[in-house]
């Protein structure tokens, strides 16, 4: 009796685990699809181009040691203009990361 249950309840949680990982992969799809779509390209930055770098957000230490690596949310492409957002700093884009 008790192989016979085995037997029938085996399938069933197989087709359950199934049933739940197709489940699982469509909604996977549809919050990527969701984000994505809400997304702008990202830059290109070269090394030597300079960039605004957003100071929010950031705790400067005395030395001013900036850590080489930012969210490239955090930084703008510098326009030629004469007037400065107060809440970015201008800083160079290097192989190693970004310098003041």
């Amino acid at each position: 009796m008790r192989l016979h249950f085995i037997q029938h309840h085996i399938p069933r949680c197989m087709h359950i685990c199934n049933h739940t990982l197709t489940a699982l992969n469509r909604t996977i799809e549809q919050n990527c699809l969701f984000a994505n779509c809400k997304r702008s390209p990202t830059p290109q930055y070269a090394v030597g181009q300079k960039v605004w770098l957003s100071t929010k957000d950031i705790h400067w230490k005395s030395s001013l040691n900036i850590h080489p690596v930012f969210h490239v949310s955090m930084v703008k492409p510098v326009l030629f203009s004469p007037s400065h957002d107060p809440g970015y700093l201008c800083v160079n884009v290097s192989a190693s990361g970004i310098s003041t």
